[in-house]
């Protein structure tokens, strides 16, 4: 990741006292499969099988997106599949971190596929400098290495390495529940879009930088903000 800094933020006072957000984290790792993928073994050391229901309603939900993204003739061909691998706890780590980690496995049959990990955190102040360190993949025993430090032995089984081959790709998943999308927005801005570039400069973005960021909004409802970057995306809502 090169685009790594951290702005020095000024202070909010227009921003709630207590004032809340719901973040969670989507991380997408891409590798290459030594074969056609047949399913995993039976255990992994910290790694804790996810319960079936919670799963079965995970992958029929994400099955009827896709039924009405791609459509039925494109989910018959069976290109891909979707594999559940469990629960890996994120221990150690400081207050509001996400406790765990669900992983599951995208497989195409061309051999290319995506580690799929969601990482739901707990209520918080919004704080888009610590939400970028997490997200660094070369912060030293940061939120990223310690994940691999339990998926890295899963996925030399399946690839032959210890670590992803190619695309590593974070979305930030933020609810809003306690005032509008569009006065979140217009207040902190010039973050959302630090957290979109994983910037960590200690420079502030021009302002016409993060206008022209701010209406790349690919979301068509009311509500809503999804902003996508070349090596990151954020999606936004408010109190839906």
């Amino acid at each position: 990741m090169s685009e790594q800094s951290t702005v020095k933020v000024q202070e909010q006072t227009d921003i709630p006292v207590g004032f809340l957000v719901e973040p969670a984290f989507v991380l997408l790792f891409s590798i290459r499969l030594k074969g056609a993928f047949k399913g995993f073994g039976t255990s992994y050391p910290g790694v804790v099988p996810l319960a079936a229901d919670e799963s079965q309603a995970y992958t029929t939900g994400l099955a009827e997106f896709e039924l009405r993204l791609l459509g039925n003739a494109f989910l018959e061909t069976r290109r891909i599949k979707r594999w559940p691998l469990g629960r890996i706890a994120m221990d150690g780590m400081e207050d509001d971190v996400p406790a765990h980690a669900d992983v599951y496995l995208l497989s195409h049959k061309s051999g290319v596929a995506l580690w799929e990990v969601w990482l739901p955190a707990p209520s918080q102040s919004f704080d888009a400098s610590r939400w970028i360190n997490w997200l660094d993949p070369e912060v030293g025993n940061g939120l990223i290495i310690r994940l691999w430090r339990v998926l890295g032995a899963v996925n030399h089984e399946i690839t032959g390495k210890i670590t992803w081959s190619g695309l590593y790709f974070p979305l930030t998943l933020l609810r809003v529940p306690q005032q509008p999308l569009a006065s979140f927005v217009e207040r902190r801005g010039a973050d959302i879009v630090r957290l979109l570039f994983l910037d960590r400069s200690r420079r502030a973005l021009k302002p016409e930088v993060v206008n022209e960021e701010l209406a790349r909004d690919y979301c068509a409802r009311q509500g809503g903000m999804t902003l996508l970057a070349r090596r990151s995306g954020i999606d936004l809502r408010d109190t839906e």
